[in-house]
């Protein structure tokens, strides 16, 4: 799960409500980064109807005077607690829609399913079989688990990569 941070299966999306007068929203608890090139308003209820805002970094605009006026807001301010600012401030309630990836979660227990999607979940057991095999000094073993691993890895990678599903030209 951690070797990308753009895999399909951690991509989420969101809908946030501004309120009057408020210029910030809280990041979902999830989160792990937004893709900001998604924000968009979505006032009349269907994409087609969605209106891009446009962003920035707060970096970019830390020693710049903000825009306190109130109206609809036009640019979302990326802040680095990864919460959300409007310019200007919402001056009503607007549904805000954006793409965001969740942050991969770690397994602690036998019970938990890993967010790979569990076609793929081979990876993870030849990746294991890798590990024994290090920690165990068995070659051979470790052998078989890099065979399953890239065997099945290869696959992953091609249809949970965003423009990949033929980079490794895998058909089994």
């Amino acid at each position: 799960q951690n070797r990308w941070l753009n895999w399909k299966f951690l991509w989420n999306q969101v809908t946030l409500s501004t309120t009057s007068s408020s210029d910030s929203l809280a990041a979902p608890t999830d989160l792990n980064f937004w893709d900001p090139k998604t924000f968009k308003i979505n006032e009349g209820g269907t994409d087609d109807e969605d209106e891009n805002l446009l962003y920035t970094e707060h970096d970019s605009v830390k020693f710049l005077v903000r825009d306190t006026t109130t109206n609809k807001p036009s640019t979302v301010i990326l802040m680095p607690d990864n919460s959300i600012e409007f310019e200007p401030v919402p001056d009503g309630v607007y549904p805000i829609k954006a793409d965001y990836f969740v942050r991969p979660t770690p397994m602690t227990t036998n019970s938990e399913i890993s967010l790979i999607p569990k076609t793929y979940h081979q990876a993870i057991l030849g990746r294991a079989i890798i590990l024994y095999a290090n920690y165990e000094n068995a070659p051979e073993i470790k052998t078989q688990g890099e065979e399953i691993f890239e065997e099945v890895y290869g696959r992953l990678e091609n249809h949970e990569l965003p423009n990949q599903r033929f980079s490794r030209f895998q058909s089994t």
